[in-house]
């Protein structure tokens, strides 16, 4: 990868291995957006570090963009299962249909030692990182992110996706900050059933998830709904962490056995209030859709 003097740049790496995951990746060389290496990007300097990886910004095709490197850093290549689940989710995203509420990957690397996904720069970083920068929101400000969040949704479950991670933390906004549903690692296509499975490695994010996505380790639209109401707290909180002052198993009992919801704060705009309660409904088939919660915001008293 070519990097700009005096910047941060992405470990060397060997030339690809004669492996079979080389072959595997290779499978996709057809198609221009799968790239055998990240020779072609300019590293401008790291963004962040996630669980999965380093995100850095960097130039790919005339424009900025966001690289996320899944690589550990060394020359090590990732076990085959990562590997191999890492080119269907990268599948899976190229494959999506554009929308202006949904980030946009335009490549996928399928070096063996530094796979990394190449996307859509967002000039304000996530959404989490803005609203604990700041006091407080407005409520027009509320309501443009709560609708353009529900629209990126609306679109990812039009397409039988549910994202499993909906959370301010995976939405990133545009300099106008327009939000972007954005991070697929835990991304899944619905099964026949509407629901997936996980596998006993997943990090699963236990605070916003449903009770009964932590009962059963299944998801689907109705989960990612739940998830959705506790993002729209964690906008009106302004960034405040939900269930924050209870340890991680003891959330996990309260949600999965009780139905614990974090507390809306007194004042909380009733049409916001309802979304909210609506999301958190004990009976998942009773929740609303994605499309429903547009239709719901669009058409409050202004």
């Amino acid at each position: 990868m070519k990097t700009e003097p005096a910047e941060a740049e992405i470990s060397p790496r060997k030339d690809l291995r004669k492996s079979r995951r080389t072959t595997l990746g290779s499978a996709y060389k057809e198609d221009a957006r799968f790239l055998p290496n990240l020779s072609a990007v300019q590293v401008i300097g790291p963004l962040g570090t996630g669980a999965n990886g380093i995100v850095y910004k960097g130039s790919w095709d005339g424009k900025i963009v966001a690289i996320k490197s899944l690589g550990s850093g060394t020359n090590e290549t990732l076990d085959e299962q990562t590997y191999s689940k890492f080119l269907k989710e990268g599948k899976l995203m190229l494959g999506l249909k554009k929308h202006v509420n949904l980030i946009d990957v335009y490549a996928i690397c399928y070096e063996d030692t530094n796979p990394a996904i190449i996307m859509e720069y967002a000039e304000r970083g996530t959404l989490i990182s803005y609203l604990q920068s700041i006091t407080e929101v407005s409520t027009h400000f509320v309501y443009n992110l709560v609708i353009g969040i529900a629209k990126g949704l609306r679109h990812l479950h039009r397409q039988d996706v549910i994202h499993r991670d909906i959370a301010a933390r995976n939405i990133l906004l545009k300099q106008d900050f327009t939000p972007m549903v954005s991070d697929f690692g835990l991304s899944r296509e619905i099964e026949a059933t509407e629901q997936y499975s996980s596998t006993g490695q997943d990090l699963l994010p236990v605070k916003w998830m449903a009770p009964e996505a932590i009962r059963t380790k299944r998801f689907s639209t109705l989960t990612d709904i739940w998830s959705f109401g506790i993002v729209v707290w964690e906008i009106i909180t302004v960034g405040a962490v939900p269930h924050g002052e209870v340890e991680l198993m003891d959330a996990m009992i309260q949600i999965r056995d009780h139905f614990a919801t974090p507390p809306i704060p007194t004042g909380t705009d009733e049409t916001l209030v309802n979304v909210m309660k609506q999301c958190w409904y004990q009976d998942p088939d009773m929740r609303p859709s994605a499309k429903d919660i547009v239709d719901m915001v669009n058409e409050r008293d202004l």
